[in-house]
């Protein structure tokens, strides 16, 4: 909060816009992080109060507020879980797909017998085979990913994992 009243201090003053937006980037990853991070403080004690959720206005809302365009609509499909937990699990895959994807994302949702199974589908190159075993795992990253680059540091599918784990 801080840092955002500095910045809106030098948006108002005419700073450097080269700057202004490199304050924004940093702001909006230190969001992520921290909201990644109490996830999984929540997930850790047991925070978690389930409801009944529908699936697909959970998704579309995720996808609005990353801006991101499905290509098909969502089923509807109903989810007893923690509406917090879930929309962070969605808001990450659709945000990775937006990322490293390249193009249109699609969303499924399909029944997998007591268990509802989503799936994000994108256009991007995939993972790497050597990546896979390890792509769930805390501040696991692609082979793909630049140092400088500012897509995350590996904590997103690793949250996504403990998410679903933690809805059983």
């Amino acid at each position: 909060a801080r840092l955002r009243v500095l910045l809106a201090m030098l948006q108002e003053s005419s700073g450097d816009p080269t700057l202004i937006a490199k304050f924004e980037r940093e702001i909006v990853e230190m969001d992520a992080l921290v909201g990644e991070l109490l996830a999984e403080a929540r997930i850790s004690a047991g925070a978690i109060s389930r409801r009944e959720l529908d699936v697909s206005d959970i998704v579309q809302e995720c996808a609005e507020r990353l801006g991101v365009t499905l290509t098909d609509t969502v089923p509807n499909a109903v989810l007893h879980g923690d509406p917090t937990l879930v929309s962070r699990a969605v808001t990450l895959l659709l945000d990775n797909a937006q990322k490293h994807g390249g193009g249109s994302i699609r969303v499924r949702v399909e029944p997998d017998g007591d268990e509802l199974r989503l799936l994000v589908e994108d256009d991007g190159p995939g993972f790497e085979p050597a990546d896979i075993p390890q792509l769930f795992d805390a501040f696991a990253r692609g082979r793909g990913a630049d140092a400088d680059e500012h897509r995350g540091v590996g904590l997103g599918l690793y949250l996504v994992r403990r998410i679903a784990e933690a809805h059983g």
